[in-house]
């Protein structure tokens, strides 16, 4: 039989533990006096504890992110009274909502969401959220627990290139299980997604976004002060990285056109597996093989600038049929080896050819030159 938690316990993990310790009392079983996988109230009991602002990061509020800074914990996500929040729980009514008089509906602990132009503001849904039909949706100012067995937190299913998804200041959190290989992913979009002052956790794909066709990285898809935090994977083969991007070619816009994304002034930490092994990458674009097409595109450019990304196989993997990438101003921190880290960076050699790399640093501060393995954590 699994030990109980109280609420004076679960208080004292939210302020002193970290997500991984209480995944860990999830996980087995040990979770408000319950014997099996925690339900979507008793995980919403335990979020209520453990809330400190910026929910389930490892310490408490410490004021919005400014303009050009880099996330970092506590600075980003919902950051308001969760008092203030409208809760919907899997199959509550929508009277009152904004859902209601929308073709929304339940599908088990799934939210599918039916309506174009939605601004869903200031609710905490315990459930995942995918936009199945419809064109552009908004979330800000939320909170997103997403129950165990579900692979999406927050999503759009609408078509390749199909649809504007923009999300502000919201926390998303995954709830891992036993016996899920994949625990999932945060964010997906297959249209032009837009990602601004989120805290992310608690799952194995941070955001799963696709490059956006545009004529510059001003209009493709824009990932901006989020942080990405306490992922989780169970399995030492699965494939996780923090953010994932690999559309050129791929099947979201085909041959459609020259496609851009840009990371900017975002921060991950270090999320290991069960046997210490890192992420496969801290941010990872492109294919991993090249070919004939790789020369004739069309192609994604990738825009990162004034990130923190301390971890991964390679801690940046800019692979084939890409063109045009920028990397400036970031931090890469060291290799860890002990992790089974490889380096730093692994640069696709055409990519390499066109790229624009400056004022990047290592884990001491010295300037960082892509392809080498970077300095050993001491």
């Amino acid at each position: 039989m699994a030990n109980t938690v109280t609420d004076t316990q679960m208080t004292d993990l939210g302020g002193n533990g970290s997500l991984r310790d209480r995944q860990f009392v999830y996980l087995d079983g040990q979770y408000a006096g319950a014997d099996t996988s925690p339900t979507v109230s008793d995980m919403a009991k335990a979020l209520d504890l453990t809330f400190r602002g910026g929910l389930l990061s490892s310490v408490g509020p410490s004021g919005p992110v400014a303009p050009g800074e880099r996330a970092s914990a506590g600075t980003v996500g919902y950051l308001g009274d969760p008092g203030d929040l409208i809760v919907l729980n899997p199959g509550d009514s929508f009277v009152g909502t904004v859902f209601e008089g929308t073709s929304t509906t339940w599908d088990g602990n799934a939210l599918l969401i039916n309506a174009s132009n939605l601004v869903i503001d200031g609710y905490r849904i315990n459930a995942s959220v995918t936009h199945t039909g419809g064109l552009n949706l908004t979330v800000r100012n939320s909170v997103i627990v997403t129950p165990q067995g579900q692979f999406w937190c927050l999503s759009t299913d609408l078509g390749p290139g199909l649809g504007n998804f923009l999300i502000e200041d919201t926390t998303i959190i995954g709830t891992p299980g036993p016996g899920i290989s994949t625990i999932g992913t945060a964010v997906g979009c297959d249209g032009r997604l837009v990602l601004r002052r989120c805290d992310i956790s608690g799952v194995g794909d941070m955001v799963h976004p696709c490059g956006y066709q545009g004529a510059n990285f001003a209009g493709g898809t824009i990932i901006s002060q989020c942080y990405l935090h306490d992922g989780t994977f169970l399995d030492n083969e699965q494939h996780a990285d923090y953010i994932q991007c690999t559309n050129t070619n791929s099947g979201y816009l085909g041959d459609a056109g020259q496609t851009f994304i840009t990371i900017e002034h975002c921060a991950t930490d270090i999320s290991l597996g069960p046997a210490g092994v890192a992420y496969s990458s801290g941010f990872t674009s492109g294919h991993t093989t090249g070919g004939p097409s790789e020369f004739v595109g069309p192609h994604l450019s990738l825009k990162v600038d004034n990130c923190y990304m301390p971890s991964g196989a390679y801690h940046l993997r800019i692979q084939a049929r890409m063109n045009n990438c920028v990397v400036t101003n970031n931090d890469f921190g060291f290799r860890n080896a002990v992790n089974d880290e490889f380096g730093l960076s692994a640069i696709d050699a055409f990519a390499a050819s066109t790229i624009t790399w400056s004022n990047n640093i290592d884990g001491n501060g010295n300037p960082y030159v892509y392809g080498s393995p970077g300095p050993d954590a001491p």
